[in-house]
């Protein structure tokens, strides 16, 4: 494992807050693209700091850059990490918010968004398909998998439903495999 210096921990994470637009899960396949190519953490250490951004509190991104920041660096190393991946949206969102008012109704900015919305639709695709190879080994996992997205699309469940399901099926199922 690399150990970066606090200038490229920062200046890494800062381009990546900087470049990637959708939220910390469309942000993860590139985040994970350059810790790891670069080294400061393994394949290994990226699936576990994933299965714990999925269960804390707060932003994808942030919980990562932190993880990954901390690992390579310590406690400075997290802050470092944070900083840089947070400051570019505290500059944009001060800039956007003194001209935002002004183009919010102008036919070009809404055909911006609509753009960046597409965007991030393809960011989410890829998340997911690079989620789904890490995460789904089995029949059983790909079935659940499938079945939560169609629910969560179609509307018939919302988030928290969907996450109190997910953990009475994963209890059922622990329980059924303890019995056996």
């Amino acid at each position: 494992m690399k150990k970066p210096s606090f200038i490229q921990l920062f200046s890494t994470f800062f381009f990546l807050g900087l470049g990637t637009f959708g939220g910390g899960l469309a942000m993860l396949p590139f985040i994970k693209k350059q810790v790891v190519e670069k080294g400061w953490i393994s394949d290994r250490d990226w699936d576990q700091f994933l299965a714990v951004i999925q269960i804390t509190p707060g932003a994808l991104a942030v919980n990562m850059s932190h993880l990954i920041g901390h690992k390579v660096r310590g406690w400075i190393g997290g802050l470092v990490a944070v900083f840089g991946m947070v400051f570019p949206s505290l500059i944009v969102i001060s800039l956007l918010s003194f001209v935002f008012q002004s183009w919010i109704e102008h036919p070009i900015f809404q055909s911006v968004v609509k753009g960046i919305y597409l965007v991030v639709i393809a960011f989410l695709i890829k998340a997911f398909i690079d989620f789904s190879r890490s995460s789904y080994h089995n029949l059983i996992a790909w079935m659940y998998g499938i079945i939560a997205a169609t629910l969560l699309v179609l509307g018939w469940f919302n988030p928290t439903l969907m996450i109190v399901t997910s953990l009475l099926i994963g209890f059922t199922e622990w329980l059924f495999r303890r019995l056996r």
